[in-house]
């Protein structure tokens, strides 16, 4: 069970490091083409990826708390 844990918790810093660079891509990106709302589009791209990666650690405590409820 701890090596899963482990898994989902390096699962959630994966997405939040996809999501870092994919915000910074569609900054950069929409910064060079229209700058009027780059930076909501790049806040809104990864508040996706923090979200997802908050559930994959939830999951991770969740499964800490299964196998050691102390």
């Amino acid at each position: 069970m701890q090596w899963l844990r482990l898994i989902v918790e390096l699962i959630g810093a994966g997405v939040i490091a996809i999501g870092i660079v994919l915000g910074v891509f569609v900054f950069a990106r929409a910064s060079l083409h229209s700058g009027r709302d780059a930076f909501t589009d790049a806040r809104l791209t990864l508040a996706r990826y923090l979200v997802l990666a908050l559930e994959f650690q939830v999951a991770a405590d969740i499964l800490s708390t299964a196998i050691a409820p102390s």
